[in-house]
């Protein structure tokens, strides 16, 4: 027998087209950033309304205690409520050192800046102090209340950047 021969199939090739693969990728890139960027802006708007919660939930808890040195005073029993008015003023310096919220700094600040003189008053026994006290009750809440309402707005807007961005880096892939 002779060595025959035989004719290799030939296998067709395809050519690798790379402004198809371009498109493809392009479209990839497109589909994928439309799935993140939501879920992006929803994680972050979710930890950013749950700082202003712990931090809202902070300021309630240290309003209760201005109301218990209130109380405290109205009953003459100025220690407790200057124990209460101690960790009340505490506490608003903390806030005000781990709070980023600009709109709500200054005024947390003004509320701080009457430590001392409540703090005299209530080592004093003097009974204006009562006074002085009732007028700082409400005030953290009216604080609360004026920032949530600046917050949308200021949220809404800290965002279009972060889309801009990813739209701007994303959308000429597409067409390249």
């Amino acid at each position: 027998m002779e060595n025959q021969k035989r004719p290799v199939p030939q296998v067709a090739q395809k050519s690798f087209d790379l402004k198809k693969a371009g498109v493809a990728a392009g479209i990839l890139i497109a589909v994928f950033a439309l799935g993140y960027i939501p879920s992006c802006v929803s994680a972050r708007g979710a930890e950013e309304r749950s700082t202003r919660l712990q931090r809202n939930l902070r300021l309630l808890d240290l309003q209760g205690r201005l109301g218990m040195a209130s109380y405290e005073a109205n009953r003459n029993n100025y220690a407790s409520a200057a124990q209460q008015s101690t960790e009340f003023f505490n506490g608003l310096r903390e806030i005000i050192d781990n709070t980023g919220d600009a709109t709500l700094k200054p005024g947390l600040e003004k509320l701080l800046a009457r430590r001392d003189e409540i703090t005299t008053n209530l080592a004093q026994a003097d009974p204006a102090v009562k006074e002085k006290v009732i007028d700082t009750v409400g005030s953290p809440q009216s604080l609360r209340h004026e920032a949530a309402q600046r917050k949308p707005l200021v949220d809404l807007l800290s965002r279009l950047p972060l889309v801009a961005e990813i739209f701007a880096t994303t959308i000429p892939t597409l067409y390249e």
